[in-house]
Formats: C-alpha cells, sequence, structure tokens
C-alpha cells in the first residue's frame, strides 16, 4: 500500500514537472472597471465646466493698416512733368523745405525766355512813351507861341495813349506768363513767389538758367518721414498725382492707430470697446501671435472708396482694405501698450516679434463681437448679454 502510494506521488511530481517545462501557469485577473469608470466620470465634469465657464467666440474679419496718430498726407505733383532725380528714400526722415525730387517740365524753358522777352518789349515801350511824353511837351509849348496847330498836340497825345495802351498790354501778357510759369513749376506758392520777384529784376543780373532749375525741384512742405515713394525715376506725373506719401512727426507719447475696414452688414454687431486682434501681414501668427486692442471709434457711415482715399491718401493700400468691395465699415482701433515688447504692443503670444510695426503696414483684423459659453447653444437661456 505505502509502495503504490509512493509511486503515484512520484508520477504526480512527474506532471508537474512536465507541465512546468511546457510553460508557466497564467495568472488570470478580474478586469478594474472603476478606472474605466473615473476616467469616463472626469471627461464628464471638465465637458460640464467648459459647457458653462468657457467661450466660444463669434468674430467678424476685416483688413486693416496701421497709420501715424499724429496724421498722414501725401505730396502731389503739382505740374505736369518727367521725373528725372528722386533725392529721397522710404523710411527717410525729412524737414521742410528738403529737395524731394526733380522734374523736367519742357514749357519751362520757353515760358522764362517768353518772360525775358516780354521785360524787353516793356522796357522799349517805356523809352518809346517817354520820347512821345518829350514830344508832346515840346509841341505844348510850340503850340502856346503860334508856331504849329492844334491838331499836332492831338496826334502827339494820341501817340501817347496808344503806347501806354501798349504798354498795359505788355504788363497783361507778362502777368499772364507768370501764372501759367507758376502753374508749370514744381514749388510752394511761397517759394514761387521769391523766384517771381527775382524775374522781375533788370535782365542782365537775372541768372535764368538756375531759376529755371529751382522752379523745377519739388520740396517737402513740412518735416516728416517718408513712408511710401509711389513713383520712380523716368515716370510722367500729371497734375494732383501722389507722388509721395509721408507722416507727421509723431510727439512724445504717441502711438499707431490701426485703420479698419470690415463688411457692411456686420455694422449693427460692432461697437466701440470690442476686442480687436490685429495680425500684420509682415509678422507670422503662428509664431507671434496678433496685437492685443480695442475699438476706439466707428466711422457713421459707409465709406467709399474716394473718402478712404481722402483719409489715407494711398490708393494701393485703400484697394487692399476695400477687398473688391465698393462700400465698407470703417473703425479705428487703438492698441494696447507693453513696453517690455519691441513693438511696443501687447501680444497674444507674450513678447511679439523682434521687430517694430512701421507705418503703413497692412494687416488682417478679427473683432470678438461676442463670447458665449457653449451650453448657451443649447440653452439659450444661459446667453450672455453685451453690456
Amino acid at each position: 500500500m505505502n509502495e503504490n502510494e509512493n509511486n503515484y506521488q512520484k508520477e504526480a511530481i512527474k506532471r508537474l514537472e512536465e507541465h512546468a517545462e511546457e510553460g508557466p501557469m497564467l495568472d488570470i485577473e478580474q478586469p478594474k472597471h472603476w478606472l474605466t469608470l473615473i476616467c469616463i466620470f472626469g471627461l464628464l465634469v471638465v465637458l460640464i465646466l467648459w459647457s458653462f465657464f468657457g467661450r466660444i467666440p463669434t468674430e467678424a474679419t476685416g483688413r486693416s493698416v496701421s497709420i501715424s496718430s499724429s496724421g498722414i498726407f501725401t505730396i502731389e505733383s503739382p505740374s505736369t512733368g518727367t521725373v528725372t532725380e528722386l533725392y529721397v528714400t522710404e523710411g527717410e526722415r525729412v524737414m521742410e523745405g528738403t529737395p524731394l525730387a526733380k522734374f523736367y517740365n519742357p514749357k519751362l524753358h520757353p515760358l522764362i525766355s517768353s518772360i525775358e522777352a516780354t521785360k524787353f518789349k516793356i522796357e522799349r515801350l517805356n523809352n518809346q512813351s517817354l520820347l512821345l511824353y518829350k514830344a508832346l511837351s515840346i509841341n505844348v509849348s510850340l503850340y502856346k507861341q503860334g508856331l504849329i496847330p492844334k491838331m499836332i498836340i492831338d496826334q502827339s497825345r494820341s501817340s501817347v495813349m496808344q503806347k501806354n495802351i501798349e504798354i498795359e498790354n505788355a504788363k497783361s501778357t507778362l502777368s499772364g506768363i507768370f501764372s501759367e510759369l507758376e502753374e508749370n513749376s514744381f514749388t510752394g506758392r511761397k517759394e514761387f513767389s521769391h523766384y517771381k520777384k527775382l524775374l522781375h529784376a533788370p535782365s542782365d543780373i537775372i541768372d535764368f538758367p538756375e531759376i529755371q532749375d529751382a522752379l523745377s525741384i519739388l520740396k517737402a512742405p513740412s518735416n516728416g518721414r517718408i513712408l511710401e515713394v509711389l513713383a520712380n525715376q523716368g515716370e510722367i506725373l500729371k497734375p494732383t498725382e501722389t507722388l509721395f506719401w509721408m507722416e507727421h512727426p509723431q510727439k512724445i507719447g504717441e502711438t499707431e492707430v490701426f485703420y479698419g475696414t470690415l463688411n457692411s452688414e456686420t455694422r449693427g454687431q460692432i461697437r466701440p470697446g470690442l476686442k480687436v486682434l490685429i495680425e500684420p501681414v509682415t509678422v507670422n501668427p503662428r509664431e507671434y501671435g496678433a496685437i492685443i486692442g480695442k475699438i476706439k471709434s466707428i466711422y457713421p457711415y459707409p465709406v467709399s472708396k474716394e473718402e478712404l482715399i481722402q483719409s489715407i491718401g494711398n490708393k494701393q493700400i485703400v484697394g487692399y482694405l476695400l477687398q473688391n468691395e465698393t462700400i465698407m465699415t470703417q473703425i479705428t482701433a487703438t492698441p494696447d501698450l507693453n513696453p517690455h515688447t519691441k513693438s511696443g504692443y501687447k501680444w497674444t503670444s507674450g513678447t511679439g516679434p523682434p521687430f517694430e510695426i512701421p507705418t503703413g503696414t497692412v494687416c488682417k483684423m478679427r473683432v470678438i463681437v461676442e463670447e458665449q459659453p457653449p451650453i448657451s447653444y443649447l440653452i439659450p437661456l444661459w446667453k450672455i448679454r453685451p453690456q
């Protein structure tokens, strides 16, 4: 009996060893369902909190351009002429009276020559008139002595009057030439008056080529900075065509503003104080984000292309702002300031780009019309009303 039990035990041990050699036994555990439940519950809590406290923005998109708060202005060609020289470049600061460009107008030389010839004619007529006055005086004396008839005195007086008429006609012609010269010159009114006085001086002391050269130069009417040169050397310009786009010098503490245009359909949704995100085209928004600002004012009426050109002065930028539309809503936005950034503005990314945003930079613009919690799209009672 004991021998059989020993054999049975040995056989059992042998089978266990064979099973151990074939592979380890598998431990089967019950799944931990509570971990899954916790994850699902956490996601639901986050979703509920987001639906109440999160915000989904409604945006109105448009375009804008940075403009100096001191104001901008354009310099137009006062006459028809070919640009022969450009003395300034974009970004350059100039003072009042700084030469900006030189023109060639083929009418200047003939007009100055006509002035010289007309002055000579007037001088000659004055000399002739003086002689006629002397002759008249002599004839009056002879008539009193009874040496000549009265008819000769009448003829002398008629000659004097005729000569005076010729002198007045010549002076009128000279005045007309000066008016035409002013229309064809490129100087300001005050400077032209100076050269007009010089041309009235005796001809033998006038340097006509020097005056012609001076009348061909366009000078800065005031201090400022060149934003853009809108003409090229060799280009023919007509009167009122824009040559330079400039800004007035900024005063201490002044910053840029942004003129923006939005679709006229969004006019009823926007109001002063709304948040604005401005993305200059020179900045990568994925890397630096956007300038944070707010609407300062809204133009009371829809603006047309002509009105934008009058306020901005640059047709190319106006074309960009209009976006192929004829009527837009114009707004003025002010950026939030941050003295710790290179640009001086507050950015969504923190520090923004490592360079300034100059006047004339075109930008994309997003106006945050409203921000609503997600739950309001399911339950309108939770909608936040604008203040």
